[in-house]
């Protein structure tokens, strides 16, 4: 199911995402008729969203990485939706930023590896 989020409530939405999905897994994919599809990073850890509105426009930041010595941040500069389709199978979520001039961003999050494997009942060792 696709959510529209109103952009009033964009910065609270982000801000929650943040803190649910903090080192989960993103894919940060564009898509824009001019200069094709392109996947910026993937499969490194949230470090978090952020949600300014300065003069009217919004500014929205994603910020993935390691550590602050070993991060990269994706700016989308005055988005006109933001939607939100929820899990659905291996991926736990997709935002897309939509812009003005029809280019999207879609942000994919995914549970880390390690989360996925702790979460299975059937691979959990007793000890006894």
């Amino acid at each position: 199911m696709t959510i529209t989020i109103p952009k009033y409530n964009w910065a609270v939405f982000l801000n929650d995402l943040s803190n649910r999905r903090q080192a989960w897994d993103i894919r940060i994919e564009i898509l824009n008729e001019e200069l094709g599809d392109q996947i910026l990073e993937s499969d490194l850890p949230l470090v978090g969203f952020s949600c300014e509105r300065r003069r009217g426009k919004y500014t929205v930041e994603i910020t993935v990485g390691h550590d602050k010595n070993d991060h990269f941040t994706h700016t989308v500069v005055d988005p006109a939706k933001l939607r939100y389709l929820a899990a659905h199978g291996d991926i736990a979520g997709v935002l897309e930023f939509e812009e003005l001039n029809g280019t999207k961003t879609l942000v994919h999050l995914s549970r880390p590896a390690t989360a996925a494997i702790e979460r299975r009942p059937e691979q959990r060792v007793a000890v006894t």
